[in-house]
């Protein structure tokens, strides 16, 4: 089966945490894979969500989450902070040890083992072999790239 790094950015001052939360109690979304991650900024303000007995704490990254509304699609432009993100996950050594790095927004729903059937397919048909011994590869989940609730890149 594929291996996954999954990883989310919360955003402390919103609903994000009480997700995140519930999510990683349950083992559930990001937290069903080998490796999970949760970034977020130096003021989240409720450490005590993950308890005192785990190992597991989110990433505090140094620059600033927030981001303006507005744009053609009136959306979040937040393409400054992702690509800061991405930085800090290809930091991560972690990535190096499975098949593919999966970005989740907290507030979406991700099957795991879903996706883990869906990305079986690609190593079974030869495609992240084929995609590794070139430049990688991603999915596709958008008509304008790669962007939205859930992006799933190969390791290279």
């Amino acid at each position: 089966q594929p291996t996954l790094f999954c990883f989310s950015v919360m955003l402390p001052w919103t609903y994000e945490q009480d997700l995140v939360q519930q999510q990683y109690f349950l083992g559930k979304g990001i937290f069903g894979c080998e490796v999970s991650q949760v970034y977020t900024s130096a003021n989240w303000s409720r450490p005590e969500l993950w308890g005192t007995s785990t190992d597991f704490k989110p990433a505090v990254v140094s620059f600033d989450l927030h981001a303006e509304f507005g744009g053609e699609f009136n959306t979040f432009m937040n393409t400054g902070v992702f690509v800061n993100i991405w930085w800090e996950v290809l930091q991560d050594s972690r990535t190096l040890l499975v098949d593919w790095v999966v970005k989740v927004d907290p507030d979406a729903v991700v099957l795991i083992q879903i996706l883990r059937q869906q990305l079986q397919q690609l190593h079974d048909g030869g495609v992240l072999g084929r995609a590794e011994q070139a430049n990688g590869m991603f999915v596709n989940n958008c008509l304008h790239g790669l962007h939205g609730p859930i992006e799933i890149l190969s390791r290279k």
